[in-house]
């Protein structure tokens, strides 16, 4: 086996190496260190984004994220503004820029639950796919009974069901988003 000398020199070379600068102790420091962190750091991404004591840093991992469950996740929950903005944002991100209509859907049944009406409008608004911005149905009544949304031509049932404060459920069936 090893001798205990050697042992001993494995923890001391152990202890001088630097620490990702990830945890290092400077706010600053660990929010830049985000931006660095690869692809196969995604667990500590997500920690990050959730945990860190650090607003600057939970907002600059939550930017990094597209999983929607996790950004609605940290929309709901997170105590800082700024944060929770940033989420909306992204699952906004999502919403527009996937092809996916089922991931469309995900982001869409988030936003709904979180009542985000601005951008599911825009979701409907701006989709570049055709076959999503159908999927988003016009909303029938009276632009008084919208607010603020009756200003954009394209209002969904979901959002309309959001506002009225009825139950509702988005469900992707082929190229269509249903209220259940």
């Amino acid at each position: 086996g090893r001798s205990p000398s050697v042992k001993n020199d494995m923890g001391i070379l152990e202890k001088l190496r630097p620490a990702p600068r990830w945890k290092h102790a400077d706010p600053a420091v660990r929010a830049f260190a985000v931006y660095e962190l690869g692809p196969d750091q995604q667990d500590t991404l997500l920690s990050l984004a959730r945990e860190d004591g650090d607003a600057r840093v939970r907002r600059a991992a939550v930017a990094r994220i597209d999983t929607v469950a996790v950004l609605a996740e940290i929309a709901r929950t997170d105590p800082d503004e700024d944060v929770r903005a940033e989420a909306f944002r992204g699952l906004a991100g999502v919403a527009v820029e996937s092809s996916d209509v089922a991931r469309v859907t995900e982001a869409a049944r988030a936003l709904l639950d979180l009542q985000r009406t601005k951008e599911l409008v825009a979701v409907a608004r701006d989709h570049a796919s055709a076959d999503v911005r159908a999927a988003m149905q016009p909303v029938k009544g009276t632009p008084e009974a919208w607010g603020k949304s009756a200003e954009y031509p394209f209002v969904t049932n979901a959002v309309a069901a959001g506002i009225a404060g009825r139950p509702g459920a988005l469900t992707g069936t082929g190229n269509h988003i249903l209220l259940d």
